[in-house]
């Protein structure tokens, strides 16, 4: 696996850009964008991206709400979820 780290902050969409216009140096199967602020933890990765290695599907998405894990979030990311989930 081959992790590609930017010296600065991109954005979300900034690390997708060289391999989503065919630009990326390397050729890529798979590819997987985590946030760097550690709510995601790397030990996922290979049962997250199994059925696609498998080929029982081209997506997979994970979600840290799919299992009851303790995580709470932050106070005003709570409001934000309220606020702005799809009706």
């Amino acid at each position: 696996m081959k992790v590609v780290r930017h010296p600065v902050n991109l954005g979300v969409g900034g690390p997708c850009r060289p391999a989503s216009t065919g630009r990326s140096s390397t050729a890529t199967t798979s590819g997987v964008q985590l946030d760097a602020d550690g709510q995601h933890d790397p030990d996922y990765l290979a049962p997250l991206l199994a059925p696609v290695v498998e080929g029982r599907c081209d997506v997979s998405i994970g979600s840290r709400f799919v299992a009851a894990s303790g995580y709470r979030a932050p106070f005003n990311r709570r409001i934000g979820m309220m606020l702005f989930q799809p009706s």
